[in-house]
């Protein structure tokens, strides 16, 4: 029963302190709060200031579901009001660092004893706090031990404090709070100075030592993927149609995903509350050597080209940096995505490869909307030797083989030089999808076979080439609106970097990265809603996709991918308008065609940054 108490009660601590979060200025590094934790700790919990920090998330949720805004509210101030909290009312320095700290993985099989966690707080006073927290009868039991800690009896039982100057440690035994009296090894002398930082500046966040959990839970994990990979095997053996290459392809991306797990030393996710929007981000730090790292340490982030130099009213725009060691790491996954591919066929196939990674990639910008259409610019050393790998690439693909998500009826049909375009020579391919196979590969019969129709399209035109300075490839449904696509870009109007929602989705992703991805909400959201709604009209179900395509450029979520040696990371943009967006798309298929449209976005309440 104890241990149940004190469980609880850590976890109304832990929703006190970290989900009600608020930015600080960030720390000095010479006064690092890190320094106060020791370093294996498997895992800590970070967030700046708790009073404020409801302040500031209230109004990111108001801006984001305002007509559920004050029901959000209700609830979190009833959440908000508690003992714990009246404890919490003095001494704590408003805004922050407050830590939540599990010094062991408990094992639930064999849990004895308080749970191995504390509570490292910031405090303006020492005295101030112990006369918050404790009532005036639990003061009575106050002892300071010559071991460096004071002791108190809270609630019937044994609790620990330890005074850090503007820190207070509170632990639920002995053994936890002598981890804070010596002078052993802190995780501000483990983690990597980006680790640190991201740990430390943000809003609330968290750390999780990977070699930790390795160590508790590896078995686990390597039963984890036997399981996959015999549950795919049956999967297959049970829908005979389905693409082997496809089934062959996601186990390695399981297995690759679990062997980066198993290569991780450390797992840093942050999130931070704007007025505008949500931010949040994952960072992984892996061992070298490893599997892992044989990518990443041939990876690298720098200040990407503006995908906002592409034409408007498309659904993704890519900006991606690349080497050509990169390209040579990714061959074996872009082989895979081409199908099972075998003899002459797979080795014209690596040799079109080894050719575009000979050109050298140095990177580019993309566009693209289903069905397909947009607009690619790549940076090469070499542009005509990447219009040659390119070609030899497309001459190997066959029936049945996929391209762009889609499986291929028959070879493509390939036009050299078939048109001239402001200095740049086009080479024209017409694709034409598969659809009824792709069918087959997936359930949802006629209604299933007519969204992807929609959504596909029967197939594709590409036109690519180069201007003897840069690689283009166009999607189009005809030669008109490629070479308006391309003209666009060329005369730099209509871009996308002109909309106000590109440009604040761009400038909350990191300055440098590898990749970054911004996709318009309100036309994916289209599409997927349309997509659902005639799978659940083939079904029966009552359901209207929305009636007008919405217009583009509204809101769109940014991702940043940045991989360097040992390291990976995502930082995620989510705008607060985002919400409404999404819900306008998608309430007539959920709702079956019935109900009202939710209330448009109040304008933002500001609340600081």
């Amino acid at each position: 029963m104890k241990q149940t108490r004190w469980w609880a009660a850590g976890t109304v601590v832990l929703s006190l302190v970290v989900g009600l979060p608020l930015r600080a200025a960030p720390v000095p590094p010479s006064e690092s709060p890190l320094a106060q934790l020791p370093a294996d700790a498997p895992l800590v919990v970070q967030v700046r200031g708790v009073e404020r920090t409801k302040d500031r998330l209230e109004t990111l949720i108001k801006n984001a579901v305002p007509d559920l805004a004050p029901k959000v509210k209700e609830q979190m101030d009833q959440a908000f009001q508690s003992k714990l909290k009246d404890r919490l009312s003095k001494g704590l320095a408003k805004e922050g660092p407050d830590f939540f700290l599990l010094l062991e993985f408990p094992d639930p099989q064999n849990f004895q004893g308080p749970p191995p966690m504390a509570l490292v707080l910031r405090i303006t006073s020492y005295k101030d706090f112990l006369d918050g927290f404790l009532t005036e009868d639990e003061h009575k039991t106050l002892k300071s031990d010559e071991a460096g800690y004071d002791t108190a009896m809270v609630e019937n039982l044994e609790t620990y404090f330890l005074d850090h100057k503007d820190y207070v440690v509170l632990a639920l035994s002995k053994d936890v709070a002598s981890r804070f009296t010596g002078q052993g090894a802190r995780l501000d002398g483990k983690l990597s100075k980006e680790s640190a930082r991201r740990l430390l500046d943000a809003d609330v966040s968290a750390y999780v030592d990977m070699a930790a959990v390795n160590k508790k839970y590896g078995d686990k994990i390597k039963q984890a993927q036997e399981f996959m990979d015999q549950a795919m095997q049956q999967g297959a053996a049970a829908a005979p149609q389905a693409n082997p290459a496809n089934i062959e392809q996601a186990k390695k991306m399981f297995r690759g995903m679990l062997q980066f797990v198993e290569d991780s030393r450390s797992l840093v996710v942050t999130a931070d509350f704007h007025p505008q929007g949500l931010a949040f981000a994952t960072q992984v730090q892996v061992s070298a050597p490893s599997p892992s790292d044989t990518f990443l340490k041939v990876s690298r982030a720098a200040t990407l080209e503006d995908p906002g130099k592409l034409p408007a009213g498309q659904m993704f725009y890519v900006a991606a940096e690349f080497t050509p060691d990169i390209f040579k790491a990714m061959q074996p996954f872009i082989t895979g995505m081409l199908g099972n591919l075998q003899g002459e066929d797979r080795k014209e196939l690596q040799h079109a490869m080894t050719l575009m990674a000979e050109a050298g990639p140095t990177g580019g910008i993309m566009s693209f909307s289903m069905p397909l259409q947009g607009v690619q610019v790549w940076n090469y050393q070499d542009p005509e030797k990447a219009v040659k790998a390119a070609m030899d690439w497309l001459k190997v693909m066959k029936p049945s083989q996929s391209f762009q998500g889609a499986m291929l009826k028959e070879k493509p049909e390939i036009q050299v030089d078939a048109e001239t375009f402001r200095g740049f020579k086009l080479t024209r391919v017409k694709m034409v999808w598969d659809l009824d196979k792709m069918i087959q590969q997936q359930p949802g019969g006629q209604a299933a076979a007519e969204a992807m129709k929609k959504m596909m399209g029967e197939g594709m035109q590409i036109w690519f080439g180069t201007d003897g300075k840069k690689f283009v490839h166009v999607m189009a449904r005809d030669w008109k609106t490629a070479q308006g696509l391309l003209g666009d870009y060329l005369d730099g109007k209509n871009t996308a970097g002109q909309q106000p929602a590109f440009e604040e989705t761009r400038k909350h992703l990191p300055a440098q990265a590898t990749a970054a991805i911004l996709i318009d909400l309100s036309l994916y959201g289209h599409m997927l809603s349309g997509f659902m709604a005639s799978v659940a009209q083939g079904a029966g179900a009552k359901a209207s996709p929305p009636s007008e395509k919405p217009t583009a450029g509204k809101s769109y979520v940014g991702l940043a991918i940045t991989l360097k040696p040992e390291d990976a990371a995502m930082d995620w943009w989510v705008p607060a308008n985002v919400v409404s967006e999404m819900r306008e798309q998608l309430q007539p298929v959920l709702q079956g065609g019935g109900g009202p449209k939710p209330p448009p976005a109040v304008p933002k309440e500001t609340g600081g940054q």
